[in-house]
């Protein structure tokens, strides 16, 4: 899982799901795309607001290719991992990861 901010990754390993910061959506670094090519499938759970939206265009330019494929997990407008995990608890978040 990849998220905004420090505070969502956090939200995300402990209730068991391995995530990464990145330190606002605005900083997202096109090289950081090479350190999750091993991957087949990365999450990103993206803030719902227009920064949001642009981690989630700056990671699909850069990752979404060859044989890694991005998800999006869009959160509610104005909403962010944080805050769904103590509007709604676990396993919302949980019940959002499409396998």
């Amino acid at each position: 899982m990849v998220c905004e901010g420090e505070i969502d990754a956090l939200i995300w390993q402990q209730i068991g799901v391995p995530a990464l910061a990145v330190p606002g959506a605005e900083n997202w670094k096109d090289y950081w795309g090479n350190l999750l090519e091993d991957f087949s499938r990365v999450y990103l759970a993206e803030d719902g607001d227009s920064a949001g939206k642009d981690l989630w265009i700056a990671m699909s330019e850069h990752i979404d290719q060859g044989n890694t494929m991005v998800v999006r997990m869009r959160m509610p407008d104005g909403e962010d991992t944080n805050s769904m995990y103590l509007k709604h608890g676990k396993e919302y978040l949980l019940g959002r990861i499409k396998k």
